[in-house]
């Protein structure tokens, strides 16, 4: 009877261990996308919360408070109260903690949405940051050996990115970062500091990457309009031109690019101006039509920063009736050079 269950016992041992070396060599055979250990797990956890946070669960129509140790579905939304100094009561925030790697910290006024990614929910996931401030916390490797391991490192470093207002999007985010949203006039600002990190930021028309530590950047504007400042720091950008060829900018310190959007009276397609500042406050600007070439904006001189673009796109029309895009048949001169912020040749 012994030597019997002693037999089975082996039988089955054996049949286990057969059974996931088979596994592992097909899972090792297969694509990089399905070999790579899965980053998240099915819900997310509230490691910290103080003051009065409330989540709305997926499909939830009412809020109930957040619950300090506890885990959350992706797809829930979160709210963060905005603080009252008068009150003499802390400061509302609450800590996520998405993996052992990935932190983020909602603060004061914060308004989000913790998603699965639409193209690849196990491993990729998404802040959707609709206002407020957050802080991400995010310690995964970014040293590729050049080996078969970079792929991993690679996907771990865009397994998470983060939704901002006007299709504004912050990615490969490594180390701290802050992001915070504020309403200004009517219009969105949006201000990104890497405080010891790395991050890329895309949006209409535009690419910013090359960011680094103690930088600190501003995007203004709305859906129509966007103002980009460089405060702090240096990096790379690239800015749509048209059926042109992308233009490379370098931003430094006091750089400004500017982006103008309409739609044509006829023919209905996108009309976009351009406007870059260097710190000097020498002016270059440019014009195009969707799928057109670009051509050069008409400016004088002495026209100031903040003027410039704005009454050339938003007064100018040309014989055609194209509102926003002037006489792209005869465009002037531009006005001044990049050479104490931006470098067109890197």
């Amino acid at each position: 009877m012994r030597s019997g269950l002693k037999f089975s016992c082996a039988a089955i041992a054996a049949f286990v261990c057969a059974g996931m070396t088979d596994a592992y060599s097909q899972t090792a055979d297969a694509p990089v996308a399905t070999t790579r250990a899965t980053f998240f797990e099915p819900m997310f956890r509230v490691i910290a919360v103080t003051g009065d946070v409330r989540i709305f669960r997926p499909g939830a129509a009412e809020a109930v408070p957040v619950v300090n140790l506890h885990a959350y579905p992706y797809g829930s939304r979160i709210v963060v109260p905005k603080w009252d100094g008068r009150a003499k009561t802390p400061q509302a925030s609450v800590s996520l903690s998405l993996t052992r790697d990935r932190r983020i910290d909602l603060l004061e006024g914060a308004d989000a949405f913790v998603l699965d990614s639409e193209d690849n929910p196990a491993h990729r996931k998404v802040i959707d940051l609709r206002a407020g401030k957050m802080r991400a916390h995010i310690t995964v490797s970014t040293v590729k050996p050049g080996n078969e391991e970079d792929a991993k490192i690679e996907a771990g470093i865009q397994a998470l990115s983060f939704r901002l207002p006007n299709g504004i999007t912050a990615s490969r985010l490594t180390e701290r970062n802050a992001i915070t949203i504020r309403q200004k006039d009517g219009l969105t600002e949006i201000l990104f500091e890497p405080e010891s990190a790395t991050m890329e930021i895309t949006g209409p028309q535009f690419a910013l990457n090359g960011i680094r530590r103690m930088s600190k950047i501003e995007i203004h504007g709305d859906k129509d309009y966007t103002r980009i400042t460089n405060f702090s720091g240096a990096f790379n950008g690239v800015i749509e031109k048209g059926a042109d060829e992308p233009e490379k900018v370098r931003f430094g310190e006091r750089s400004m690019v500017k982006i103008w959007r309409t739609y044509a009276s006829i023919g209905g397609k996108m009309a976009v101006s351009v406007m870059k500042v260097s710190p000097s406050g020498a002016i270059s600007s440019y014009a195009y039509l969707e799928g057109e070439k670009a051509s050069a904006a008409e400016q004088s001189a002495d026209t100031g920063m903040e003027s410039a673009t704005a009454d050339w796109a938003d007064d100018q029309t040309g014989d055609t009736g194209d509102t926003g895009v002037g006489d792209a048949s005869a465009p002037a001169a531009t006005t001044g050079g990049f050479s104490d912020g931006f470098d067109l040749d890197w």
